[in-house]
C-alpha cells in the first residue's frame, strides 16, 4: 500500500513545445457552435461546464502587480445557475481593488443569440471580515442552457502577492490558462502541485521600456470535476494549482532585497513576530496562571490545568489563524478570539507556569496538505501548542473545548507541522495517542408478545465518544441508539463520564421498541438484527481515482443477543465469516452461536490505518460491503408447531 504524495514542479525552467492551442475568445465574442462545444455526456452527469477560464498577472508602470480575469460558463441544470453568482475577494489592508467589471448571459432565441448584459449599479461590495471585502453581482437572465461570462481587474499591489491559480473546480473545465509577465528584476519560485501534473508551459521575453522580463504561460485542457466524496482530507488536495513565492528583488543601481526563502527563515520570522512569538502576558494573566496552577503539584498538572481554563473561558470565533490579530491580552479581557489568540496565549500561560512548551505551525484538514518541499509561509493556517513532559509530547489546541490531551481537534489530526524551537525547527506529525473505540453490549427481549425489550450497556472512547459530547444533551441517547425507528421509547438513560473526555463514556440504555415496528408476529420472520441502528455502507462508489482518508483509526466491537419470542426457533442465520487486509490493517469478523432459545452475534471491525491508496479501494469497498451486508443479513424465525394438536388429529 503507498501513501499519497502530491506531485510538485518548478514551473520557472520548463519550456514545452507542444502548447496547447488557445482555446478562448475576446469578451462578447460568442456563437451558436458555443452552446454545444463540450462533451454530451455532460448533459446528464453535471450541472455546468466551464469552457474557458483565463487569467493574466502583471506588473504595471508602478511596479504594482495587476491580475486579470475572463470566465466562460456553461449552464447545463437548474442547479447550475449558482455558477453566475459571482464574488470576487480583495483585502483593504493592502490597497487592493477590484475594477472593469462586465458580465453577460447569452440565449439562443430561434437562429438568434439573445445577449443580456450586467447593469453596473448591480455590482455591490460586502465587508466579510475586518480586512476582507466581496465583489458580489449576480449574473442577469440565468437559465438552464445559455452561456454566461464575466471579467475583471483586480489591483493586488505588493509584488508578494503575485496570485496563484487553481486549474480545477467542483464542474469539469475544457481549458484553463494562466499568464504571469514577471520583470526580470523580480524573482519567483512558480511552483504547481496536485495529483494530476499533467499541464502545457512556455516562456518567452519580453522587451519594455523599463527593461523587460519574463512571460510565462501555463495551461490545461479536459479537467475533471473534483467532489467532496465520503473519506478525503478536502477536495483542495486533489485540485491542480500555480503557487508563486517571492524570493528577492533587485532594482537597478539598489541593493538586492532577499525575502523569505527558507523555512530557517520562515521559523525565524515566527519567533520575532509582534503577533506570535513576541506576544506577552500582563499582570493580570500572570495572576490567573498563578491561581489556577496554586495546587499543581508537576507540569502534567499544570498544563491540563492551564488547558482546561484557556479552553474553557476563551471562546473561539471560528477562524483559524496563525497570528495573534487583536493580541492575546484583548482577547483574554473579551473572552473571545481565533485559533491563533486562544493557543498563543496558552502558549504563553504554559510557559510562565515553567512547562516546556513549542509553538508548531500546520495547515488544517480544511486548508489542505503542505508543500513541505518549498518554504511557502502563507500555506499555514493554525498554531497548536506541543508540551513536553518527561518522554511524552501533546499536541494542545484550544479552540475546541477541553480535551483529552492525547485528542488533538479533528481539523488538526494527520497533518504536517513545523515545530519552531528558540534555536531551530523540525518537522512533526499530528496524531492522537488516544484510542477511538466502541465496545456495546446489546440484548434484545422477545419475551413479551406486544414489545422488544432492549438494553444496551458498554463504552465508548476517543473520537466516537467526542461527537457524543458536543451533542445536545436530549439528542445524546439517539445518536447512542441510532437507526431509523420512529417509535422507540428510551425507558431510561444513563451515560457516565460525558465531562471527563480523560474517560470513557459509559452507557446504560433501556429501551421498548413496538413489535410492529419489525412487522409483527407471523408464522415466519425475517429478522434484521441490527434493526435499531443505522446500518448503511459510507463507500459506495464502485469506483475511485483518490485515496481513502480516514481521520482516524478506531475499532468496533459489538455483541449482539437475541432472546427469541416464545414458540418459535432459529431456521437459519448466518456462517462465521473474517476478512482481514494485511496483516490487520483492517479486519471485519462476524461470529455466532445458538443455544436454547438464544443467539449471540459477535462483531469486530476495525480500521488500523489511516490511509489507504486509490489501488486498494476495491479491497477497502469490498471490507465494507461484507460488514455491512453481514450485519443487514436477516435471520428466520419459524414458529413452532404443537405436536400435541398433530397427534389428535
Amino acid at each position: 500500500m503507498t501513501r499519497f504524495k502530491i506531485s510538485i514542479t518548478i514551473l520557472i525552467s520548463l519550456c514545452f513545445t507542444s502548447f496547447l492551442s488557445a482555446q478562448k475568445a475576446d469578451f462578447g465574442d460568442v456563437s451558436l457552435k458555443d452552446f454545444s462545444s463540450y462533451p454530451a455526456k455532460f448533459d446528464s452527469s453535471e450541472s455546468a461546464v466551464v469552457l474557458f477560464e483565463v487569467a493574466k498577472s502583471y506588473f504595471n508602470p508602478q511596479l504594482s502587480v495587476e491580475f486579470e480575469k475572463h470566465v466562460r460558463i456553461k449552464i447545463l441544470t437548474d442547479e447550475g445557475t449558482e455558477w453566475g453568482e459571482v464574488a470576487i475577494p480583495f483585502n483593504k489592508n493592502r490597497d487592493q481593488d477590484v475594477f472593469n467589471i462586465e458580465a453577460s448571459s447569452y440565449e439562443v432565441i430561434g437562429d438568434d443569440i439573445k445577449v443580456t448584459k450586467l447593469d453596473k449599479e448591480q455590482v455591490f461590495e460586502e465587508n466579510v471580515s475586518g480586512e476582507i471585502y466581496l465583489k458580489k453581482f449576480v449574473i442577469p437572465s440565468l437559465s438552464k442552457g445559455s452561456i454566461i461570462e464575466y471579467k475583471y481587474r483586480k489591483r493586488v499591489g505588493s509584488a508578494f502577492y503575485l496570485p496563484d491559480w487553481e486549474f480545477h473546480k467542483s464542474i469539469p473545465v475544457q481549458f484553463s490558462e494562466y499568464e504571469m509577465k514577471v520583470p526580470h528584476n523580480y524573482k519567483y519560485n512558480t511552483i504547481l502541485s496536485g495529483v494530476d501534473s499533467t499541464f502545457f508551459s512556455k516562456s518567452e521575453e519580453y522587451i519594455s521600456p523599463s527593461g523587460g522580463g519574463v512571460i510565462t504561460y501555463v495551461s490545461k485542457e479536459n479537467i475533471p470535476a473534483v467532489k467532496s466524496i465520503p473519506f478525503i482530507t478536502t477536495v483542495d488536495d486533489f485540485k491542480t494549482k500555480i503557487f508563486n513565492q517571492l524570493i528577492y528583488i533587485n532594482h537597478s543601481g539598489t541593493i538586492r532585497r532577499p525575502f523569505i526563502n527558507t523555512w530557517e527563515k520562515i521559523a525565524d520570522e515566527f519567533r520575532k513576530s509582534d503577533t506570535i512569538g513576541k506576544q506577552r502576558l500582563n499582570g493580570k494573566m500572570k495572576e490567573k496562571v498563578d491561581e489556577i496552577t496554586a495546587e499543581a503539584e508537576n507540569s502534567f498538572d499544570k498544563t491540563k490545568l492551564i488547558y482546561k481554563y484557556v479552553a474553557e473561558n476563551i471562546k473561539w470565533n471560528g477562524y483559524n489563524r496563525v497570528a495573534s490579530v487583536k493580541g492575546i491580552r484583548d482577547a483574554f479581557d473579551e473572552g473571545t478570539g481565533s485559533s491563533a489568540d486562544i493557543n498563543i496565549m496558552l502558549l504563553k500561560m504554559l510557559e510562565y507556569a515553567g512547562v516546556e512548551v513549542n509553538p508548531a505551525f500546520l495547515s488544517t484538514r480544511e486548508n489542505g496538505f503542505l508543500i513541505t518541499n518549498y518554504p511557502i509561509i502563507y500555506q499555514f493556517n493554525n498554531i497548536v501548542v506541543v508540551v513536553k513532559i518527561e518522554n511524552n509530547s501533546y499536541l494542545l489546541d484550544a479552540s475546541e473545548g477541553y480535551r483529552s490531551l492525547g485528542q488533538p481537534p479533528l481539523k488538526d489530526l494527520y497533518r504536517i507541522g513545523l515545530m519552531v524551537r528558540e534555536n531551530d525547527h523540525m518537522w512533526i506529525e499530528t496524531a492522537p495517542s488516544v484510542t477511538t473505540s466502541k465496545n456495546l453490549f446489546l440484548e434484545h427481549d422477545f419475551s413479551s408478545n406486544d414489545t422488544i425489550k432492549t438494553k444496551i450497556t458498554g463504552t465508548v472512547d476517543g473520537y466516537f465518544a467526542e461527537s457524543i459530547r458536543k451533542s445536545e444533551e436530549k439528542d445524546r441517547g439517539s445518536k447512542l441508539v441510532g437507526g431509523s425507528l420512529s417509535n422507540i421509547k428510551i425507558d431510561s438513560l444513563d451515560i457516565k463520564n460525558i465531562d471527563n473526555p480523560e474517560e470513557a463514556i459509559a452507557v446504560n440504555i433501556e429501551l421498548s421498541v413496538p413489535i410492529e415496528e419489525i412487522g409483527g408476529l407471523s408464522d415466519v420472520i425475517y429478522l434484521n438484527p441490527s434493526f435499531i441502528s443505522d446500518t448503511e455502507t459510507p463507500i459506495k462508489e464502485q469506483e475511485r481515482d483518490f485515496p481513502v482518508y480516514f481521520p482516524y483509526t478506531f475499532k468496533e466491537r459489538i455483541i449482539t443477543k437475541i432472546i427469541l419470542p416464545e414458540g418459535y426457533e432459529l431456521k437459519e442465520f448466518s456462517e462465521p465469516k473474517t476478512i482481514t487486509i494485511d496483516n490487520n490493517l483492517a479486519r471485519f469478523r462476524y461470529l455466532t452461536q445458538y443455544s436454547g432459545n438464544t443467539l449471540t452475534i459477535l462483531e469486530d471491525f476495525s480500521i488500523n490505518r489511516t490511509v489507504f491508496s486509490a489501488e486498494d479501494y476495491p479491497i477497502i469497498k469490498n471490507l465494507f460491503d461484507e460488514y455491512f451486508e453481514y450485519k443487514n443479513r436477516p435471520i428466520t424465525l419459524s414458529k413452532i408447531e404443537n405436536k400435541k394438536d398433530e397427534n389428535q388429529n
